[in-house]
């Protein structure tokens, strides 16, 4: 691993997934730390320079295999080609050359990056983190209890004789940048060696010889000026030169440890004093010192150690020398230039604060410089959190207290020093701005110059004091000025450029005084700005920081700050009127406004002051629409811009604009709801700022890396806020206006690019370099919330056209050296300094994995393998940060669908290919070996950051399972312990929510694209999941999770079904996946099912938690979920005792919704329609049914209301009428089962259900919309239908009129015309519940019902014609249902016959053929069920192959098949093997019971026949009247049989009678199905041989038969009636356990005796 990966885990810049990973890192180091800091091996004289090793290890010193190391290390880290390409580089001469330029710098970086991380070891051992043990422990094993102090120093002395090494390049240039970049990295090193002895020094002990040592290397390098290799440095350098001297003059004056000398050491305990021989040797370097600015603080603080040690007051004199050197030199003047050091002030800044506080003990601190230079470094001091506390606890009477006593006992006299003091104090720390506003609440006293006061009005007293002789007006040009009266004492306090100044003992707060001079700038300013004073700007300027910095850290201090605000207002609305008013000022003034808008209590105020003074930037117009805001708005840039555009553009500085950038964001932080603000505020940095800022000019570097913050920093916050239009706003404009090349610029930069300028800043995090790495880290989390929050607000919806983003990704680089902007995105990875940077790379790139059109293999060119080898490397390595890893995770689970081939390559990794990996020894198999370590992780450490992983490595395999990559499944299972260990959360105590759902889809996944059959492994852990205690544990476990769950306001069942959110949702997924799990268990191909007393106890948990769930009146989308599950459970319940004590529990729940049942989402209706609909259907306690039904009939009747709104509208809301088909189920199932409660009678009785219901059938008929609805009520009317008095009410309502004949109008066709495409149109299925209402009636009220029997089978003849030829000749269920229910009706009918014909003759006569030719085509079928096996399979096919069209019964090949193409076949051909013809082979019997719809199918058919011999037996006079002849004679109408004896064949053909045949082929029907349903089948057959026998005599006594033909008949018969007998008795005897009855059997001798006799 690198150095620079170590520093960034060390530095707490990643996330590990444990200490341990560190702690072994750490230990694996011990050597190359040990060497850090001693000499490089040296390179042996022997070793030969000639080939590519020797000559990096001549450029660098090292040996050869050190250098081969070296080339190993930096290959593998920071090396972006192949194999491949670097064997290129190293063959090409010029290449290499440019190669060891490289190595160069990476063996010096690397050296840095070692010492950073020493130094960050080292910080987390004072400071006590929590990894404060590892660290102490790697510091004990590698350089012992004195630390690396001496190693430190020894380095130190070495770097100082460093020399260029002899150049092994043949270019002049290539050695001249070498020389420049030696010399820079020499100095870089130096400064981070020093940083790293000034920490070492806080740590371990040390002595005077060290500190000799260390002054003998500064004085050597003249603190910095004498640096080796001078002759080489450039600007940069000079720059390091001075912080050298800095770093050392800081670090000499700390091991002097002047304030522990100061408060407890005893000088017999001074390191440096103890020893007096050191001493001497110290004071002789010292003496020849004082010529050079770095030496005056280290003279200054030897003489003051000297003082407090034996020698005492006597050192003062001793040492004046040193001390008058030091002034010379202006001592605070080079101080205060110190505190502005940004690079190293956390390191200078508590050093100088001991010094000054010492100081100010034994001197007058402006003994040895001005006022100025001291209040200028308590200014930059004093902003330090730890100095601030240091400052409180020491006092206001010693050290620095006194300097800042001073300064405010001349306040208001002077005024600037004091404010800039008070402003650093209050902005240090929440507790230091508390102290702050405590001493400005109890100020001492004014302070005016002596000067300004007539002698006249002061009598002078003892010494400097003085008495006011008349009152004294302070700001008497004010209407609220202050007035000292006569008497008040003042002290002389000290003199200021020349004037006296006078301090008067008064209790004013110093807020009196910041309110008078502001009004005093108000009064000048109103009077003119030729009146306004420039020292009063300056002042006001400084109380407006001083406010703002109290806000920001005590925002409660502005209730007391209220007035002192209005009135900086008001100062401000001045200013922002005026012409060419100061930048700085106004700054101020409108970061102010920026912190005043967080005060709930100031906002409304302040945004009408912005309307009104004409600062901010307004839209000319109005506009709704927030894309045309963007795009072609006009817009008045007002101040703001006039200043951006007429000053600061021209002087290079940016404070206003700086101001307004941090005031927007403050506006969209407060989330203020006035858009007149900030939408045009938007638009302006929108266009104006952003997109152009690249061409400004900047005087400071620092000012436009500002700019570019700022901007990021406001578009995420707009992104972040809840304001839809501003999300709106900025993602159009940063996605597609001129901003977005700016950004997408910014993110092009290159990681390259990036690394260089870090490498060139003067410190770590405080360069060029950092603030560069800064920016492209905010734009590429900018870019991805970008995308995120346009999918979100579904904006791709709205602009068409791709972003400009997009089309660059689609679009080739315009140069050959450009990279693809997906290539330099992916390049990111390699970053290791920052690691938000290769996260936020990776998750951009998973935004372009997803578009379709675009192939990152083929973008990634010929840098694949190395994006690859960077993928796996940082995926596999477990010190890498863990975020990164979930990122990763992630892409790859996009890439499985959308990238295949990316994806192939990561998993495969090209093993035997040409281009070998350099970096991953086993790429092959790296992805799933890093899957498989993820899973062990998590089952030995269930921290958070392994729970990260591992649900990002599960989703990674559901991806995988779902998309049937069978290579990796296969090689993920074949790891020792797979399941175990991916299961293991299933096991935990306290399982996370998120690993419990990939667990749960996983397995689903796996049973599913496994068929059913897991391997054993699986089976035995599916086993133990199973048992009846997990499986209810586990649903416990799921139902906490769920009952704990707080969704936020605009969390919706939309967003639970779609992808998972990373932060929210996450219970309801992992119950959805239980459901998921639940119903894939439950399969009939699962080879392990829930034990039914399971499933009987998940139930009772649901419903509990239901329950419980209701009265906490938790969120809907938490209640449609667990009902959804409560759904899927109850429908796989077997115990009906189970759903009986439900059926109280569901009762209960719907009295608890009715109230406010229609307002609740419509998926939670429907769940609990469903689940009453499956308890109440299932349950046997009506008891329990009775209570619900009240709240039952109060729902209905509120969606009664709506039924007529819902049938107009021209797209049907399918919730709702999903909603109405289940409640009107469930009305059905409950006056079904409590139609013998008298309560539920009366209650249906009083609401008129009958007539409403029969409303909204006549309603759905004539819009011809709603069949489900029509259907259901259909229904419910049949079942009331069962009940007398409903049956009567039914009757009286006429539904001949009302209900038939609106009926009969619809078309015959299946589409109804009127119908919109979005409405279901098939209304053959009413027909069927019409005919079930008809027949139940018939069943209730029989003859008083007759006449709406013959209406409706008068109005429907045709239809019913059609019904009854075209179910079985179709052999589809719902056709065949409606045949049945047409034949029910005749039955009913034919009960009536005589009436019938009397009536309607004529639908008797059409009727009869068509019920002919049913019977005969539906006895064929089932003569063969081969043949309808294979008519069954191939229906089947054809439906799945995306064929609308309707195939015929006997499609089977695709084409139409005539009946008359099949051949016949006998009774015997059905089970006789067919040679190929059409139907090709057909299957065996068994292959045909495999059919699921096979079995169905013939039970439906057998019914048919059933249906239809019980019509022609009641049509068919009785064997009885026919044999008998009393008060019956024989008619030829009678007859209906004819005397032909042939199978039935499969051909439709006309039929005005049934033949003998037909009715001899039901007979062998019933014999063939007497196993399935003994009694039912019996008594057809005993009915079907008594219509035939007396057919027969019929035709034997009244038909027209000759002679010859009438026995021929006889006889034929007679042998088929002898054939059923025998059949009979082999049955009997045969088959003891199917037998017919014993009157049954009977009947069928008596019958074939009967025959005998007859025929």
């Amino acid at each position: 691993m690198s150095n620079k990966l170590l520093w960034s885990i060390i530095s707490n810049k990643v996330v590990l997934s444990s200490d341990a990973v560190l702690k072994d890192e750490l230990d694996a180091h011990i050597e190359e730390f040990k060497q850090l800091l001693g000499k490089n091996k040296p390179r042996n004289k022997e070793e030969s320079g000639e080939k590519q090793i020797g000559k990096i290890g001549i450029l660098l010193n090292l040996s050869n295999s050190d250098a081969e190391d070296l080339l190993f290390h930096y290959m593998t880290s920071s090396f972006r080609g192949t194999a491949l390409s670097a064997e290129e580089i190293i063959k090409d001469e010029r290449k290499f050359n440019n190669l060891l330029l490289e190595l160069f710098q990476f063996h010096k970086s690397e050296r840095q990056y070692l010492l950073q991380t020493l130094k960050c070891i080292i910080d987390g051992v004072l400071h006590k983190s929590n990894r404060t043990c590892i660290f102490e422990e790697f510091l004990d094993k590698c350089y012992g209890r004195d630390g690396p102090k001496e190693l430190l120093l020894k380095l130190l002395t070495q770097l100082l004789e460093e020399v260029v090494s002899q150049p092994v390049f043949d270019s002049q240039a290539l050695n001249q940048e070498y020389e420049r970049l030696f010399a820079w990295y020499n100095l870089r090193e130096f400064i981070e060696t020093l940083s790293l002895l000034n920490i070492t020094l806080k740590k371990y002990t040390w002595n005077g010889k060290d500190f000799l040592q260390l002054l003998q290397v500064s004085q050597k390098n003249g603190f910095g000026g004498r640096m080796p290799l001078r002759f080489l440095f450039d600007g940069r350098c000079e720059g390091l030169t001075e912080t050298i001297g800095q770093l050392e003059t800081c670090i000499l004056i700390q091991m002097m440890c002047l304030k522990p000398l100061l408060d407890t050491m005893s000088s017999l305990d001074h390191p440096i004093l103890e020893d007096g021989s050191t001493v001497r040797e110290i004071e002789v370097v010292l003496s020849g010192m004082g010529m050079q600015k770095e030496h005056g603080p280290l003279l200054v603080s030897w003489m003051i150690m000297q003082s407090l040690g034996p020698l005492g007051d006597e050192a003062l004199v001793k040492y004046q020398s040193l001390g008058q050197k030091a002034v010379e030199q202006r001592v605070l003047g080079y101080i205060a230039t110190m505190t502005k050091s940004v690079d190293i002030k956390e390191i200078i800044h508590p050093i100088i604060y001991e010094f000054l506080t010492t100081l100010s003990s034994k001197f007058e601190p402006t003994a040895l410089g001005t006022s100025e230079d001291l209040n200028a470094i308590m200014e930059e001091v004093l902003t330090s959190r730890s100095i601030a506390e240091d400052f409180w606890s020491d006092g206001l009477d010693v050290g620095l207290g006194q300097v800042l006593t001073e300064v405010t006992l001349m306040y208001p006299a002077v005024s600037i020093p004091f404010l800039k003091v008070m402003d650093s104090l209050a902005g240090a720390s929440a507790s230091s701005c508390q102290k702050s506003a405590d001493l400005l609440n109890d100020f001492p006293g004014l302070a005016s110059y002596l000067d300004e006061i007539a002698p006249s009005h002061i009598t002078k007293l003892d010494g400097d004091t003085y008495t006011l002789n008349v009152n004294k007006e302070f700001y008497g040009h004010l209407r609220d000025h202050l007035i000292l009266p006569a008497g008040t004492e003042g002290q002389l306090i000290t003199k200021h450029f020349g004037r006296e100044i006078i301090q008067w003992s008064c209790a004013v707060p110093a807020w009196r005084i910041f309110k008078l001079q502001t009004q005093d700038l108000l009064y000048q300013v109103q009077h003119g700005m030729s009146s306004v004073q420039s020292e009063t700007v300056n002042i006001v300027k400084s109380i407006v920081k001083l406010i703002l910095t109290v806000l920001q850290h005590s925002p409660e201090s502005y209730q007391s700050l209220e007035t002192l605000s209005e009135l900086l207002l008001d100062v401000f609305d001045c200013f922002s009127l005026i012409p060419n008013a100061p930048n700085d000022l106004l700054s101020v003034f409108l970061q102010l406004v920026g912190q005043l808008l967080l005060q709930d209590k100031a906002r409304e105020g302040i945004l009408h002051r912005l309307k009104q003074n004409g600062l901010l930037p307004h839209f000319l117009g109005l506009v709704d629409n927030p894309l045309e805001m963007v795009m072609h708005t006009e817009l008045n840039s007002a101040l703001v811009g006039s200043i951006l555009a007429g000053q600061e553009c021209v002087t290079g500085l940016y404070p206003f604009t700086v101001a307004f950038l941090e005031f927007i964001n403050s506006c969209i932080k407060a989330e203020t709801s006035n858009t007149d603000i900030v939408y045009p505020c938007i638009v302006f940095i929108l266009r104006e700022i952003f997109p152009t800022h690249p061409k400004w000019r900047f005087d400071d570097l620092h000012e436009r890396n500002k700019v570019i913050d700022l901007c990021l920093d406001v578009f995420s916050s707009a992104l972040e806020s809840k304001d839809v239009t501003l999300q709106t706003l900025t993602v159009s404009s940063l996605l597609y206006g001129p901003a977005a090349f700016i950004l997408l610029e910014l993110i092009a930069i290159g990681d390259k690019v990036i690394q260089s300028a870090f490498e060139s800043d003067t410190s770590f995090g405080n360069g060029p370099g950092s603030k560069l790495m800064s920016h492209v880290g905010k734009g590429l989390a900018l870019l991805n919330r970008l995308f995120q929050v346009r999918t979100e607000l579904h904006l791709e919806n709205e602009i068409k056209d791709m972003t400009l983003a997009e089309r660059l990704l689609r679009a080739q680089p315009s140069g050959h050296s450009q990279p693809h902007l997906a290539l330099t995105v992916a390049h990111y990875l390699f970053n290791r300094q920052a690691a938000t940077i290769p996260i936020c790379a990776v998750q951009l790139l998973t935004f372009m994995a997803l578009d379709s059109g675009l192939s990152l293999l083929a973008c990634f060119g010929s840098d694949d393998e190395a994006i690859v080898d960077i993928l796996l490397r940082r995926i596999s390595y477990g010190t890498d940060d863990i975020r990164l890893k979930e990122a990763i995770l992630k892409f790859m689970t996009v890439c499985v669908d959308h990238q295949p081939g990316l994806l192939q390559v990561l998993i495969d990794a090209n093993e035997g290919q040409k281009k070998k990996r350099i970096s991953t020894p086993s790429a092959k198999s790296a992805v799933l070996k890093a899957l498989s370590s993820h899973f062990k992780e998590f089952k030995g450490m269930k921290n958070e950051t392994a729970v990260r992983i591992f649900k990002a490595s599960t989703d990674f395999c559901c991806a995988l399972w779902a998309s049937g990559c069978i290579p990796a499944i296969s090689a993920l299972k074949s790891a020792a312990g797979f399941w175990d260990d991916i299961l293991e959360p299933l096991n935990a105590e306290k399982p996370d929510c998120g690993c419990l759902t990939s667990c749960l889809q996983l397995l689903s996944l796996d049973l599913f694209a496994s068929r059913w059959q897991p391997e054993s492994e699986l089976q035995n852990r599916l086993k133990g999941l199973l048992a009846e205690k997990s499986i209810v544990r586990l649903l416990q476990v799921i139902l906490q999770f769920v009952e704990g769950f707080q969704p936020s306001q605009d969390l919706s069942m939309t967003l639970i079904e779609s992808s998972r959110p990373v932060t929210e949702g996450q219970e309801l997924y992992l119950l959805n996946a239980f459901r998921d799990f639940f119903i894939i268990i439950m399969n009939d191909r699962s080879p392990i099912k829930i034990q039914d007393s399971a499933v009987a106890s998940l139930i009772e948990n649901a419903m509990e938690s239901l329950c419980k769930i209701m009265k906490d009146n938790k969120f809907e989308i938490v209640k449609s979920a667990l009902t959804n599950l409560l759904v899927v459970l109850i429908s796989n319940c077997k115990r009906e005792e189970t759903l009986s004590v439900s059926a109280a529990t569901v009762s209960e729940l719907l009295s608890t919704l009715c109230p406010s049942f229609m307002g609740y989402e419509p998926r939670l209706q429907i769940n609990v329609l469903a689940i009453a609909l499956q308890v109440f259907s299932a349950s046997t306690d009506f008891s329990g049914i009775a209570p619900a039904f009240l709240s039952v009939m109060e729902i209905f009747n509120s969606y009664l209301q709506r039924i007529p709104n819902f049938l107009q509208e021209d797209k049907p809301h399918l919730a709702f009428q999903r909603a109405v088909s289940l409640l009107l189920a469930l009305v059905r199932t409950m006056v079904f089962k409590l139609k013998e409660n008298e309560k539920c009678l009366d209650l249906m009785d009083k609401m008129d259900l009958a007539p409403s219901l029969l409303g909204i059938v006549r309603m759905t008929i004539q819009v011809e919309r709603g069949i489900q609805v029509c259907e259901g009520s259909l229904a419910v009317l049949a079942a009331m239908a069962e009940i007398s008095q409903f049956a009567v009410q039914l009757l009286n309502l006429n539904l001949g009129t009302s209900l038939w004949l609106p009926a009969s109008s619809l078309p015959m066709n299946e589409t109804a015309p009127k119908a919109s495409n979005e409405w279901q149109s098939d209304w053959s299925d009413v027909w069927k519940y019409l005919i079930h209402l008809c027949n139940r009636l018939m069943d209730t009220q029989s003859y008083h019902a007759l006449n709406e029997g013959l209406s409706l089978i008068g109005l429907g003849l045709d239809r019913f014609s059609k019904f009854l030829i075209e179910g079985p000749t179709s052999i589809e269920c719902k056709k065949l249902d409606l045949s049945l229910a047409v034949l029910n009706l005749l039955n009913q009918l034919s009960k009536f016959k005589k009436e019938w014909k009397a009536q309607h003759k004529h639908s008797c006569d059409k009727i009869m053929p068509i019920v002919y030719r049913s019977i005969y085509i539906s006895v064929a079928l089932l003569l063969r069920p081969t043949l309808l096996g294979a008519i069954l399979d191939n229906k089947r096919f054809s439906t799945g192959v995306a064929s609308k069209r309707r195939a015929h019964a006997f499609d089977v090949d695709h084409h139409p098949i005539s009946l008359s193409n099949i051949h016949r076949e006998s009774i015997s051909e059905s089970v006789a093997p067919r040679t190929p013809s059409k139907l090709d082979v057909l299957p065996t019997l068994v292959e045909i019971a495999k059919n699921p719809g096979f079995l169905e199918t013939q039970q439906r058919l057998l019914d048919l026949l059933t249906r239809g011999i019980a019509v022609l037996s009641e049509l068919s006079p009785s064997l009885e009247a026919v044999l008998v002849k009393v008060n019956y004679l024989p008619t030829k109408e009678d007859t209906i049989l004819s005397t032909s004896l042939s199978t039935p064949a499969l051909e439709d053909k006309e039929m005005n009678k049934i033949s003998a045949g037909t009715l001899v082929a039901v007979a062998t029907v019933c014999l063939r199905f007497l196993r399935d349903d003994v009694k039912k089948t019996s008594q057809v057959l005993i009915a079907t041989l008594q219509m035939l026998l007396a057919q027969a005599k019929l035709v034997c006594d009244v038909g027209d038969l000759s002679g010859e033909e009438l026995q021929a008949f006889k006889r034929e018969l007679g042998g088929e009636f002898g054939l059923i007998e025998e059949s009979v008795r082999r049955i009997t005897q045969r088959r003891a356990g199917l037998i017919f009855e014993e009157h049954d059997k009977k009947a069928v001798f008596l019958l074939t005796s009967i025959s005998k006799k007859l025929l």
